[in-house]
């Protein structure tokens, strides 16, 4: 019988997937080993018009969060991006960085105030976003 084992890859190329929030059920658009081009590109096909193109340079940036305002449905979503990602310690690192940003403006966005009471809540949001962008990344193998 084989059995199905989802492993980390070991190389991991440009990647553009969603994740979504798990307690406010919001978009977030992650971009992984992505460069300037291909950041404006994924605006472009979006035709997310809102966010920064131009004055925004990845050259000083590992990583960057940010928040997009889809005129089509009214809601808001997130992006993460990192310029570079294959799951070395220091990768992850920046990663879980930007999931921080990412669900402090989530928070923000909806009243949400930080302190000792939701510090829980808080721990609950950071850890499921990083299992859900790792499930993302996971590779099926069959192994007999």
């Amino acid at each position: 019988m084989k059995k199905i084992v989802r492993t980390i890859p070991k190389e991991i190329n440009r990647r553009t997937f969603t994740v979504i929030d798990p307690i406010f059920r919001q978009r977030i658009f992650v971009l992984l080993n992505q460069d300037q081009e291909s950041y404006v590109k994924f605006l472009d096909r979006k035709k997310i018009a809102d966010v920064e193109k131009k004055d925004f340079n990845l050259d000083r940036l590992q990583g960057m969060s940010t928040w997009i305002d889809n005129k089509d449905t009214g809601l808001r979503d997130y992006l993460i991006l990192l310029k570079e990602f294959d799951w070395t310690l220091t990768q992850q690192a920046t990663l879980i960085h930007e999931i921080v940003h990412t669900v402090i403006k989530i928070w923000h966005n909806n009243n949400v105030p930080f302190n000792e009471d939701t510090q829980e809540f808080l721990a609950h949001s950071l850890g499921r976003i990083y299992e859900e962008i790792g499930r993302k990344l996971l590779v099926v193998k069959r192994r007999e």
